[in-house]
């Protein structure tokens, strides 16, 4: 088990990611230590279908008390539409000892992490992504939706309580998705001048070897992590 603290100083901003394969038990061990008085599930839909009974366990050993389905549209990411996820939760009794739990990307953890910021003033949040994309972006806590037509306008820097990557999520992507999501680990290469991760990334891409991908991820974080507490300083 990889284990990432975040800590951006001097803002009160802290962040645990836990990065290996197949880490159901331990993903319910650390959500029944918390001891929440109700957890809830906000799910990609696309993903439920393809990791339905991963997801579905999940839901059932942490008792969660109810499960919403998203399907990635522009026009759901929006101020709007979260009035609507506000109710769903308010149908389900969520309160401030609540937690919810995104799984999906980074659309996912966008809308859950801004429902969690400020709900009740703010609520815990779980975050489980599911693409390559948004396993080596979930560093930095940045939440947001849409507002007037405008991108990501309404939002602010609100870190999830724990950020569990597990690569067997990967196994369901389709290559065209998992190389889109290497972009943004190539750029983080390319920062640092790490030729060894570039030379992994390329032998993969013409197929003459696998990676690690968990190597991967956890190389994409611990440079996004040095290089945004680096840039919280001199702001």
């Amino acid at each position: 088990m990889k284990k990432i603290n975040i800590e951006i100083n001097p803002l009160p901003l802290r962040e645990k990611i836990y990065v290996d394969c197949n880490i159901q038990d331990f993903i319910v061990k650390k959500i029944h230590a918390e001891k929440y008085d109700k957890v809830f599930f906000i799910v990609d839909k696309h993903v439920y279908e393809k990791q339905k009974n991963y997801i579905g366990w999940l839901v059932e050993k942490t008792g969660a008390c109810g499960i919403l389905f998203l399907k990635p549209k522009p026009n759901y990411k929006d101020f709007k539409h979260c009035e609507y996820l506000f109710k769903k939760l308010l149908t389900y009794g969520i309160n401030r000892k609540s937690c919810l739990v995104a799984v999906g990307g980074g659309f996912v953890a966008d809308i859950t992490g801004f429902l969690a910021s400020i709900f009740m003033r703010g609520i815990d949040f779980i975050q489980i992504p599911t693409t390559m994309m948004s396993m080596s972006d979930a560093v930095i806590g940045k939440v947001a939706v849409n507002f007037d037509r405008s991108k990501n306008l309404l939002g602010s820097f609100y870190f999830p309580k724990f950020v569990f990557v597990d690569t067997n999520f990967l196994k369901t992507l389709q290559k065209q998705e998992l190389i889109l999501g290497l972009v943004e680990v190539w750029k983080h290469a390319l920062l640092v001048q790490d030729y060894k991760i570039i030379k992994k990334m390329e032998d993969f891409l013409t197929g003459s070897s696998n990676f690690d991908e968990a190597k991967i991820i956890k190389f994409s974080m611990e440079v996004k992590k040095n290089s945004s507490k680096w840039i919280m300083l001199i702001h």
